[in-house]
């Protein structure tokens, strides 16, 4: 088999994977003579010729710079293949082990540590709902403009734990139970004394200042005076008859929380 070749006006052409196999392949011919040298430092010259490098030649066979550079690259190509498929390998397993998208958005990466997660979650609102924030739903128009009929609003029962209601507080007060319970406004405090004259309220006999009232109002209530631990409570829609409105004294007891918003 030709390995070799030579044209009259080109010097002789190797190709890369010609002369690996041949350089790695090539053995000694037995008894073989080309113009009267021994066959490896005949091919060894042609093969010099044709290159223009120095070439060795060895018992394996023949060795150069170019030679060592492509066995180099010949092995670090290997090295580089075998680390791809390593790495396929690896993602190829990752993809596999990991868990779905939608597995992910509803339990999460860990369903442990998730259903721990839930079950504080149901524990703190429990706390949270039944002890501090009183959910209640505003049934009639006696505290228009401010809050409307059927609204959703919460009463916190922490809000008087580290003081006493304030004037112009919008509490709720307990009748029966904690299902029904009065949305009024304090603007009487224990002790003070509560009248209405001509639609305003008087406190100890002087006029009280009432910037959420926006609807006039024709009431007439006689003085009243308030207990040590009573606090006097009215609505904010004084428009309506006062026979209609309730309103009047409420004991400190009574009174559950401040209305948040």
């Amino acid at each position: 088999m030709s390995i070799l070749t030579r044209g009259p006006k080109s010097h002789s052409i190797l190709s890369r994977r010609a002369f690996l196999d041949f350089t790695t392949e090539t053995k000694p011919w037995p008894g073989a003579r080309t113009m009267g040298r021994n066959p490896q430092e005949f091919i060894g010259s042609e093969v010099e010729a044709a290159i223009g490098l120095p070439v060795r030649a060895s018992r394996t066979g023949f060795s150069c710079p170019i030679h060592s550079l492509l066995v180099c690259w010949r092995n670090c190509r290997k090295t580089i293949n075998a680390f791809v498929i390593a790495w396929a390998g690896m993602e190829a397993e990752t993809e596999t082990e990991r868990p779905s998208w939608l597995r992910t958005i509803l339990i999460g990466r860990r369903p442990e540590r998730t259903l721990v997660r839930i079950a504080l979650l149901v524990l703190s609102c429990f706390v949270v709902f039944r002890f501090v924030f009183l959910p209640i739903r505003v049934e009639g128009a006696s505290m228009a403009p401010t809050y409307k009929d059927r609204r959703v609003n919460f009463v916190n029962r922490l809000a008087y734990l580290f003081h006493e209601p304030r004037r112009g507080d919008v509490v709720a007060i307990r009748l029966a139970g904690p299902s029904v319970m009065y949305m009024k406004r304090i603007i009487g405090l224990p002790g003070e004394t509560v009248a209405f004259h001509d639609g305003r309220a008087y406190i100890n006999g002087q006029p009280l200042d009432e910037p959420y009232l926006k609807y006039p109002s024709s009431w007439e209530h006689e003085p009243k005076q308030l207990g040590p631990t009573e606090y006097y409570v009215v609505g904010d829609n004084r428009s309506m008859p006062q026979a209609d409105h309730t309103e009047g004294k409420a004991d400190r007891e009574r009174i559950v929380g401040e209305v948040l918003l």
